[in-house]
């Protein structure tokens, strides 16, 4: 670095212009480049191997009359070919950005040769001090134009790094392809090869990755990384405890302003036969996932019971901005407890929510078994969210909304959603809980003429789907008090828990429903209006 222009830099108050360039030269395209020729080499000897076994197929099909081996042979070299060409589009990325990166640097280095250049011959008077000389106060002029020459730098280095920053962000897009999916594909399916790998396949993979991550949060010195990652260990203790076994399916400590994300399998994904997801309301926490183990594990247990001899794995998914989680995450600014306590009266997080959600089930169905029957259930503003990323193409077989307040802007009905047909969305909403009642909507749409903050009813008749005939698991207050007078009009709020939603004959039905049993669901009429 120059001394005299970081000296003016500092004498004239004008941003440092040295940690932006020491940003940039700390990129190494180097290692890109040194990475792209070992990825080129192997994907190379892949697809070598794909002609090799090519060759071998015809002669497989002139010694065998049963087209099995050949077949199998086919779809072996279909994932090798395509393992070959995820490695190649990668090599192709990592070699843009390593050219991309050293531009970036290269320019980097030319802005700041030529400011100090253009500061040393200020300082060495080539150019008249105009200015100066009529205020009468030497170097001004000066000063002026060495100030212009700085700022001009100071926003050339940001050009760069963004640059820098661009290229290094569609490497990470490029890099996102997992090169082990085609053969993961080998092991799912009627076709399968071979049986699942619950050792190399993508949930242990996942699972290893997340758990490296959080062992470098807990390393990481930051007390907000410690607090989060520790809750998170104690929640996977929690999980393997009551399921024999827990994976760690997301994990990002950093996400939504401190709250962060995170869900936790109860069993074993890549062996289960049937997989549920479950996503919590409002003031839940990953910080916190006591709860949403618990009722994983509670909902495992009863699939399992149904059906004897084939396994279950319950995710408790805790990966949207949930409202109202300032009370129990590691850290939030008091202006982040005043818009996420906002946030639990409309339905813009779990709006927000709705693809991230869609995108975690579809790495969660990869997880799985190909054969896995899946089963999505939500919460309270958890329903909304899971009717929301619904609208997209899910990998999902049914949907199960508990104790709804509406689902969501864009949805008008069962028949609203992507993929899962009417007659496999499932809804549980009891009389007795005040979220699910018209009262507060028609306080908002009827007196106060605002829009309605969640969407349709669920629990409505005219919303299709099926209507879950269960009764809730609190005492009902009775009698002719005012208390009860008041719970008759607008709900008991002791009734809206989801501990309440999955216990009794409710567990019952949720249970049948994720086993694939929807003939043993009880069922009644739907609320006829909103």
């Amino acid at each position: 670095m120059n001394v005299v222009l970081l000296g003016w830099a500092q004498t004239l108050g004008v941003t440092d212009p040295s940690p932006a360039a020491r940003a940039l030269d700390a990129f190494d395209p180097t290692a890109l480049l040194d990475r792209s020729a070992d990825q080129t080499r192997l994907a190379r000897a892949l697809a070598g191997c794909a002609r090799t076994l090519t060759g071998a197929r015809g002669e497989v099909e002139m010694a065998w009359s049963s087209p099995a081996p050949s077949n199998g042979l086919r779809s072996l070299v279909r994932a090798v070919d395509d393992t070959a060409s995820v490695l190649q589009r990668q090599c192709a990325a990592m070699s843009t950005a390593a050219a991309l990166v050293e531009r970036a640097k290269s320019n980097a280095r030319l802005d700041w040769t030529l400011a100090a250049a253009q500061i040393e011959s200020l300082e060495h008077g080539q150019w008249p001090d105009i200015l100066g000389g009529v205020l009468g106060v030497p170097a001004t002029g000066t000063a002026m134009r060495i100030r212009s020459i700085l700022t001009d730098l100071n926003r050339a280095l940001q050009a760069r790094l963004a640059e820098a920053d661009a290229a290094l962000t569609d490497l990470r897009s490029a890099l996102a392809a997992d090169p082990n999916e085609p053969a993961d594909r080998l092991h799912v399916g009627p076709a399968a090869l071979v049986g699942p790998d619950p050792i190399g396949g993508p949930a242990a993979r996942t699972d290893r990755s997340n758990r490296e991550q959080l062992a470098a949060d807990l390393r990481s010195g930051d007390p907000v990384r410690i607090e989060f990652a520790i809750s998170i260990t104690r929640s996977l203790q929690l999980a393997a405890d009551r399921g024999g076994h827990a994976e760690l399916v997301v994990y990002d400590s950093s996400a939504y302003d401190g709250q962060g994300r995170a869900a936790i399998a109860v069993g074993d994904l890549a062996t289960a036969t049937n997989v549920a997801v479950v996503v919590p309301g409002i003031g839940n926490s990953p910080a916190d996932m006591t709860g949403g183990i618990t009722v994983a594990a509670s909902l495992k247990d009863e699939a399992e019971r149904q059906e004897p001899g084939r396994s279950t794995a319950v995710v408790a998914w805790y990966g949207y901005d949930i409202p109202l989680s300032w009370r129990k995450d590691p850290s939030a600014a008091v202006g982040t407890r005043v818009t996420d306590t906002l946030a639990a009266t409309s339905a813009v997080n779990a709006e927000k929510g709705a693809p991230v959600l869609a995108a975690d089930l579809t790495a969660i169905s990869r997880m799985a078994a190909g054969s896995a029957r899946t089963t999505l259930i939500g919460f309270s503003m958890g329903s909304t969210t899971v009717s929301a990323a619904a609208r997209y193409q899910l990998p999902v077989d049914s949907i199960v909304l508990l104790g709804s307040p509406g689902a969501g802007w864009g949805t008008n009905s069962a028949a609203s959603y992507r993929n899962v047909p009417a007659s496999s969305v499932w809804t549980l909403s009891y009389d007795q809980d005040p979220v699910t009642l018209p009262v507060t909507d028609d306080l908002v749409t009827k007196n106060l003429h605002l829009p309605d903050p969640f969407g349709p009813d669920p629990a409505a008749d005219a919303f299709g789907g099926h209507h879950i005939d269960a009764n809730t698991n609190v005492p009902v207050l009775t009698g002719s008090g005012l208390l009860p007078a008041l719970a008759r009009l607008a709900g008991d709020p002791r009734h809206h828990s989801i501990v309440n939603y999955t216990q009794g004959s409710a567990l019952a039905a949720e249970g049948a429903i994720i086993v694939g049993r929807a003939d043993r669901v009880p069922r009644k009429s739907g609320r006829p209006r909103r």
